[in-house]
């Protein structure tokens, strides 16, 4: 193969490149990261090898593309036609694959000589090697099928030997709830709680029902007039904000009595002492300190973070007698496949019941704290402590 010549732009200190991108036919310029023509001649071949595989690739180095927003060809062609497809998930492509998959002689086989047999061999290897992470190896089973699929989409393979291939089923631990009575009394003391900020991070959690990137990326400029603007979300993977789940937007009114941490100059809502927003591992084991802590038997009962959305959709739909589209609303479902909610058009402020009804459900009352969070300021009795 004849690889692209690295040379000098005006200005620049990093040697460049050119190369036709193979899905668009695009002529494209790009940087090799380095001064140096002996490394920018490797990183320039590296890419090439996994931009355009050859007819003996192997699955382990035509999977290699799909690993970076750069050749990773199903990003490239879902952002081409204005789909979603985050970043996050070629990362995480990356680490699931490399992990599960690479370790097994299945990577090393030639991509067109692989069978369907192959395929059901190596899910059912992952299967009995990693049985206590089902839903893991599902995941992994999932990229296996995505890039088959995309080989043979672009002609790469006469045929896709992944394809109807499914998940293993296996017995889902179901995630447990909280019911109207202990989600308040959980937050009717917040002098019960170890750290004043999970206090605030999982009564939000409980009062809105958001996922725990939008919580982790919530700013303060997301909360105006008493409504709550989700139209982004903090990714881990990533370390940046990105768009919410599916790209989709929501506007719901807050609670009367949703207690909001004071303000201060970190643009984050929920943050660390580092002014970071808050993180997966301090969700988790914030999460696990605290309810262990209220008297909870999170293993038994199956409650995670999660379980405070879980229980937010089951308290208000039984309250509210049904209403669920209002739900999924509030709570930020899409409702793409719901032929009756695309004829129904819900405003904003049509969801204020919705806010009502959670402070009566849940009404907190507290002395000595403040019971109602003021979108244009915070009570300066409350204070921030223990991270």
């Amino acid at each position: 193969m004849n690889y692209p010549k690295p040379f000098r732009r005006e200005g620049q200190t990093s040697l460049w490149f050119n190369y036709v991108d193979p899905l668009t036919g695009k002529r494209r310029l790009k940087s090799t990261g380095t001064s140096k023509v002996g490394e920018s001649k490797e990183y320039i071949q590296a890419f090439m090898d996994r931009l355009t595989p050859a007819g003996s690739a192997t699955f382990r180095s035509y999977a290699e593309k799909f690993f970076s927003p750069d050749t990773n060809p199903r990003y490239i062609r879902y952002n081409l036609a204005g789909l979603h497809y985050s970043k996050g998930r070629c990362k995480m492509c990356k680490s699931m694959i490399t992990r599960y998959v690479f370790p097994e002689k299945f990577s090393d086989m030639k991509l067109s000589d692989i069978t369907r047999g192959d395929v059901l061999d190596i899910v059912s290897l992952l299967a009995r090697k990693h049985s206590d992470k089902m839903a893991t190896v599902n995941k992994v089973i999932d990229f296996i099928s995505s890039i088959f699929a995309e080989a043979y989409f672009r002609g790469d393979l006469k045929f896709n030997p992944a394809q109807m291939l499914g998940d293993i089923e296996y017995e889902h631990k179901k995630r447990g709830a909280f019911t109207i009575s202990e989600i308040r009394d959980m937050f009717s003391d917040p002098d019960r709680w170890i750290s004043k900020l999970a206090y605030y991070v999982f009564m939000f959690a409980a009062y809105t029902g958001r996922r725990a990137g939008e919580i982790f990326g919530l700013q303060w400029s997301q909360i105006k007039d008493g409504y709550l603007y989700i139209d982004r979300a903090y990714n881990q993977v990533e370390k940046a904000i990105i768009d919410p789940k599916w790209g989709k937007s929501v506007t719901i009114p807050l609670c009367k009595t949703l207690v909001l941490p004071p303000k201060g100059d970190c643009p984050y809502v929920f943050h660390t002492k580092r002014n970071k927003p808050i993180y997966m591992a301090w969700w988790k084991r914030n999460f696990n300190r605290e309810m262990n802590n209220l008297g909870f038997d999170i293993k038994g009962r199956g409650l995670v973070p999660h379980s405070f959305r879980h229980s937010l959709n089951t308290n208000l739909i039984v309250a509210l007698g049904g209403q669920e589209l209002f739900v999924r609303k509030y709570i930020g479902w899409s409702d793409i496949k719901d032929t009756q909610a695309g004829y129904t058009h819900i405003k904003p402020e049509d969801l204020k019941f919705i806010a009502d009804k959670i402070d009566d459900m849940y009404n907190i009352r507290t002395p000595g704290f403040p019971g109602a969070c003021e979108m244009n300021g915070r009570s300066k009795d409350v204070r921030l402590i223990k991270v």
